[in-house]
């Protein structure tokens, strides 16, 4: 007896395997049970998007910046006006500042939303809004395959030596 037992223990997940795997066909193409093989499922471009106006926080497929997060970090960098020391409330504190940026990356790319969720200077704060105003347009994320609007926070770092 005990030996039947394991040996339908052994079969259960193949048989689990087997029909996730027919129902999944079937699910495509419509007909399980067809000698030809079952079409790739494929959506069409609007249905890749989605059509609400949800925002979200987290998703499968974050958004991402052309290029990747060193080339975010890139154009930061090189795209700072840093203002004169004498001008910052903070001039005689630490030599570098981060303010923390929040903003919506629309199903377009484009950015919209954007506020400080962690101020340093009111200088540097405006700073890093206007650098993130003059991003170009994003890979937009994606939940559940589709392309939706997600927020994103990035760190604007400022060197003020």
């Amino acid at each position: 007896m005990k030996r039947l037992y394991s040996h339908h223990a052994a079969i259960l997940p193949c048989l689990c395997i087997f029909l996730l795997s027919a129902s999944a066909l079937q699910s495509c193409s419509g007909k399980a049970d067809e000698k030809k093989p079952a079409p790739i499922c494929t959506a069409p471009e609007e249905e890749l998007v989605d059509t609400s106006d949800s925002v979200f926080s987290k998703v499968e497929v974050e958004p991402q910046f052309p290029g990747g997060r060193v080339k975010m970090l890139e154009y930061i960098r090189k795209n700072q006006r840093l203002p004169e020391p004498e001008g910052l409330i903070c001039s005689i504190g630490p030599s570098y500042g981060i303010v923390v940026v929040l903003f919506t990356v629309n199903k377009d790319g484009s950015l919209a939303d954007i506020e400080i969720i962690k101020h340093f200077d009111p200088i540097l704060d405006k700073e890093a809004v206007r650098i993130i105003k003059s991003m170009p347009k994003w890979i937009p994320g994606r939940q559940n395959g589709k392309i939706v609007r997600a927020r994103y926070t990035v760190p604007v770092m400022f060197n003020l030596l």
